[in-house]
């Protein structure tokens, strides 16, 4: 697990992913894929807490395939 004592976890960018997930960029480097499906309720627009997603887990890029 990574130290983040001295890191603010920043969401740079998010994409829509299958199956109300959602993949998240942070300032750390990480892709993370976080389910949303719990977070429908709340309308369209849903704010994100940075130090909720470094529970979720680590995936690789999947734009990552489409940029090569």
């Amino acid at each position: 697990m990574r130290d983040f004592s001295e890191l603010f976890p920043e969401v740079y960018q998010v994409i829509p992913a299958g199956d109300h997930g959602v993949y998240a960029y942070m300032n750390d480097g990480a892709a993370r894929l976080m389910d949303m499906a719990p977070r429908r309720d709340h309308g369209d627009c849903v704010d994100i807490e940075p130090f909720a997603l470094l529970d979720c887990p680590i995936v690789d890029d999947p734009l990552e395939k489409t940029l090569l």
